[in-house]
């Protein structure tokens, strides 16, 4: 899950004193109740849920509200937040060069990048796309950097100018110790939303479209995503979800966007989630059957027996699931694949949740029918 520091420039509004409400849907069924149950339990104010289920998005729904001020709820093409889930673009992205055999997973990206990059401890040990998306690098998130460059606007920094100034001596954003794990390169597990911005970057040199380009036509074009986007200023006001908080109240925060974007800032819906993990358990949509097995391989087991390429494990109940979890000031998320039972489910909240309070949304979802 990614984690990040809190945004003086955010404004606090409190909304009153009170339990959490959540609004029923209109015709509400068993599981709306449920699921409505779930999102006042863990103080969330909306939601969109869905469930992939026999080779389609059997279920998409939406609850709640999008904007607690002034009660606009939430629809299925209302824009959330998918945090950390986001990694998962981008590590389909890089796994997509690799099979097209325009990036080798295993080689020293100073060949590959028009920079050296190198571990200012370790300059012998070379880094590789395969350790950065087993977030084994050393590569060590400097908050005092990004906590910084937090924007009301999508970033205005771009990847190369921030790539540049992160790793490079005398770049403007470098700090040898508070940027890398002074561990060498391959020995460690340090969990780096940097280093998801770096393959960000590693994807606009090898394949020469911008980032955000090279996702809308290679990943969200092909399977039908068309409400899904890196950046969000194109979009009204009305199409967002509203990050928020509880206080003794629901507490709306404004909208944000952040330089390292590959990581965490994808805005979407549940739907369009939905068909990308439909994507994943019907190969050869974005990545061959080898491509897919590869991503969910442990990558590191001497490091950290849960992490793939990208895609992480664990349990729900008693079923492995592979995806990925995600957690921004005032927002949720969870993709969560169970390979075993051919089926996903969607999780993406405008509000702070749990690891609990998530599986049981999913729990919710597997068990509907």
């Amino acid at each position: 899950m990614t984690l990040r520091f809190w945004i003086a420039w955010l404004p606090i509004v409190l909304a009153g004193c009170a339990e959490p409400h959540v609004p029923l849907p209109d015709g509400a069924d068993e599981l709306d109740r449920n699921i409505v149950l779930a999102l006042e339990d863990a103080a969330v104010p909306g939601a969109q849920v869905a469930l992939v289920r026999n080779g389609d998005v059997a279920l998409a729904r939406a609850y709640g509200y999008a904007d607690t001020r002034t009660e606009r709820l939430n629809d299925n093409h209302t824009r959330f937040m998918a945090a950390s889930v986001s990694k998962l673009v981008t590590g389909v992205a890089v796994l997509q060069l690799a099979q097209e055999g325009r990036l080798d997973l295993d080689a020293d990206l100073s060949a590959i990048l028009p920079m050296e990059l190198e571990h200012p401890e370790h300059p012998a040990i070379p880094l590789t796309a395969r350790q950065l998306l087993g977030h084994a690098t050393s590569v060590r998130d400097n908050w005092d950097v990004l906590g910084a460059l937090y924007t009301p606007h999508d970033p205005v920094v771009d990847l190369e100018t921030f790539v540049r100034g992160y790793f490079l001596e005398g770049g403007e954003y470098h700090h040898a110790r508070k940027n890398w794990r002074s561990a060498t390169p391959g020995s460690v597990f340090e969990y780096s939303n940097v280093g998801f911005t770096l393959l960000g970057y590693v994807v606009e040199v090898v394949d020469g479209r911008s980032f955000d380009q090279y996702c809308q036509e290679e990943i969200f074009a092909p399977t039908g995503m068309s409400e899904t986007t890196w950046f969000f200023d194109a979009l009204t006001k009305d199409e967002l979800a509203v990050p928020t908080e509880w206080a003794r109240g629901f507490i709306p925060l404004d909208h944000y966007g952040f330089v390292d974007y590959p990581s965490g800032s994808l805005r979407t819906t549940a739907t369009d989630l939905g068909r990308f993990a439909l994507a994943l358990l019907e190969p050869d949509q974005l990545l061959p059957e080898a491509a897919i097995a590869e991503a969910w391989q442990i990558a590191f087991p001497d490091l950290e027996p849960s992490q793939g390429l990208a895609f992480a494990w664990w349990k729900l109940d008693a079923v492995d699931v592979v995806g990925h979890d995600g957690g921004e000031n005032g927002v949720s998320a969870e993709l969560v694949l169970r390979p075993s039972r051919g089926d996903a489910a969607v999780v993406l909240l405008n509000g702070d949740a749990s690891a609990k309070d998530l599986a049981q949304l999913e729990r919710l979802l597997f068990e509907s029918r």
